[in-house]
């Protein structure tokens, strides 16, 4: 099974050939670690191939065989068909490095998008923060450092309030990446955030699953690949030597 054999079982529009070709596929990545034969699925012109394609990848996507299609991934971020673009939010958030700027550029410009703004924001809130530290150059930094540890917190409280959304959406996430342990923090902004943010950060706040997810993720992508770059002592001799005391 190959690409090109795919598309032409999911342009037969016949459900069960199209589920059985999409099996046999991911069984043919998987065994690869390639996910480089995709690009057919990813630049096709219908969009229903294209959502198979990006969610297949979605599925797939890892740090040894996704960044392969990271170009192709981003290219869809300007998708009209919303799913695709939530699916390449998803494989962005995931697999960036701080050295991936015009990547990171174009998952954060999807906080403007008012169909995917608040899956995107979720998307935020599962990365680490150090992911965006060296995006000085950016046009943008002004409001990206808002992501940073070393903002103040009176600083974000006021941002929240700003005119621009793109701005609030940010600080919120700064005041989720940052300050999440802190509970009357947390309530102070949630009463000026206008109804929509509010929503997400109290919901994602309050979950107990999703916190404990997101700390999950943070420590395996800080642990395995950003802080070797800031730090040579990593993580997990730190936490060793602390005889297993690591929180955040």
């Amino acid at each position: 099974m190959n690409a090109y054999k795919l598309i032409e079982a999911l342009q037969h529009r016949k459900i069960p050939v199209a589920c059985q070709a999409i099996n046999d596929f991911i069984k043919v990545l998987a065994k690869r670690k390639d996910l480089g034969a995709l690009r057919p699925l990813l630049r096709h012109d219908d969009p229903d191939v294209v959502e198979i394609g990006v969610g297949i990848a979605d599925e797939l996507a890892d740090d040894r065989c996704g960044r392969s299609i990271l170009d192709d991934v981003a290219a869809l971020i300007g998708h009209p068909e919303v799913r695709v673009r939530m699916h390449a939010i998803s494989i962005l958030a995931r697999l960036v490095t701080p050295q991936d700027h015009p990547l990171l550029e174009s998952l954060l410009s999807c906080l403007r998008d008012d169909d995917v703004w608040q899956w995107t924001l979720s998307r935020v809130f599962t990365m680490h923060p150090l992911l965006f530290a060296e995006m000085r150059e950016s046009r943008n930094w002004p409001a990206i450092q808002l992501l940073m540890a070393e903002t103040e917190k009176e600083k974000l409280k006021s941002v929240m309030q700003s005119r621009d959304a793109f701005t609030r959406r940010l600080a919120a996430a700064g005041a989720v990446l940052n300050h999440e342990g802190d509970g009357a923090f947390i309530r102070e902004i949630l009463a000026v955030l206008d109804k929509d943010l509010r929503e997400i950060v109290e919901q994602w706040h309050t979950s107990r699953e999703a916190l404990d997810a997101r700390r999950e993720a943070l420590y395996d992508r800080f642990e395995m690949r950003i802080r070797p770059q800031f730090h040579p002592r990593s993580r997990r001799q730190q936490r060793e030597s602390a005889n297993g005391d690591f929180s955040y």
